[in-house]
């Protein structure tokens, strides 16, 4: 495959024990698996007009929103009282 990289995906117990369990079935790579997996799952979305990248937007904005942020009210030489500036 060209121009292919690497990725991390944290995946929970359930679909990670339905990927092995395909994997144990058809005797293919794990990395093949999910592959296509991927690829089934986004030709259905597809077929039925769905907005993949609109989703994919939306989940990523949930996910991000759930990150605490600093306090943005708390001056940066405050925050660290050690490290006061002489």
């Amino acid at each position: 495959m060209a121009n292919t990289k690497p990725i991390n995906i944290r995946l929970d117990d359930k679909l990670d024990s339905r990927l092995h369990h395909a994997v144990n079935e058809s005797g293919l790579p794990l990395a093949d698996v999910m592959r296509m997996a991927l690829s089934i799952g986004l030709k259905d979305l597809e077929l039925m007009n769905f907005d993949i990248e609109g989703a994919i937007y939306d989940r990523v904005m949930k996910e991000k929103a759930k990150i605490p942020k600093p306090l943005a009210s708390v001056p940066n030489s405050e925050r660290n009282p050690r490290k006061k500036q002489a």
